[in-house]
């Protein structure tokens, strides 16, 4: 046998249409019924007397008819309500439900442009051409705007770029009576000194986690007006005629570096590891 399910709504039409027959029908008659004839000749009544005995008991019939049938009316806005509420509770939850789902699909969309932007501009890191390596390096500072929980990991990333592309080769260093011939480091590593700059221009509600900068080769880095993040590691590298005017610098781990004939005015080298930091000509 198969089950007859019967909605909510086709039991409360069932259930009001029959509390209106019994309002029309069975509430007065029970709650005022018309006198019997025994009751009119026990009360020895005439025909007249009789006819308006009955005719009153009929009035108040109709009033109670009418009080009842108000009082329904009344009961079924009420509950028409109360329904109506409920409905829209149930549509208000429904379309939360449905605004949550397109949210996470929207952000799981978002997650994965990121990620494929991420990925191409990673590989514009290590393309052949300066051009490639420019755009990889702005491409990633751009993510890194628009996606703060990857600003972290593009730091470390374009740290270990510049550690990997300007190495400083001490072997090779034939000390500082080539300082005048030295090539501007956008000149000689674009990139590079793109990425320095990018490192310095992260936005303050970022981490500030420290950079391993150690041993590498940045002479003639321009570098003014920006804040290194604090605690940076900066030890055996190469700084020769570089421009850090009014960078901040602090905490920086300046250990064995070359800064001869740097410009550090107004730099903040507030509790800077200067520990055999060469500054000659600084």
């Amino acid at each position: 046998m198969h089950r007859v399910r019967v909605s909510t709504a086709a039991i409360l039409a069932i259930v009001s249409i029959g509390l209106l027959l019994a309002c029309i029908l069975l509430f007065p008659k029970w709650l005022y019924p018309l006198p019997s004839s025994s009751d009119l000749n026990r009360a020895k009544l005439t025909g007249k007397e009789r006819l308006d005995v009955v005719t009153e008991r009929l009035q108040v019939q109709n009033s109670a008819r009418a009080t009842l049938l108000q009082g329904l009316g009344g009961a079924v806005v009420l509950l028409g309500a109360y329904f109506t509420f409920g409905q829209l509770t149930v549509s208000r939850k429904q379309l939360q439900r449905t605004a949550e789902e397109h949210q996470e699909q929207f952000n799981l969309a978002e997650r994965g442009q990121i990620t494929e932007r991420f990925t191409r501009a990673v590989d514009q890191l290590g393309g052949d051409s300066e051009d490639v390596r420019l755009g990889g390096v702005y491409a990633l500072q751009q993510i890194s705007r628009d996606a703060s929980p990857e600003s972290s990991a593009i730091h470390e990333i374009l740290a270990a770029y510049i550690r990997i592309h300007s190495p400083w080769h001490r072997k090779h260093d034939r000390g500082a009576v080539h300082v005048e011939a030295i090539p501007r480091l956008r000149d000689s590593a674009p990139a590079v000194q793109a990425a320095m700059l990018v490192l310095g221009r992260r936005k303050r509600e970022e981490p500030n986690l420290p950079l391993g900068l150690m041993g590498t080769d940045l002479r003639r880095l321009r570098l003014s007006d920006i804040d290194i993040p604090e605690g940076a590691n900066l030890a055996h590298v190469l700084l020769w005629r570089s421009s850090l005017i009014n960078a901040s610098l602090k905490r920086a781990n300046f250990c064995e570096a070359k800064l001869g004939w740097t410009d550090l005015r107004h730099a903040g080298l507030k509790e800077a590891d200067l520990r055999r930091t060469e500054i000659g000509r600084a």
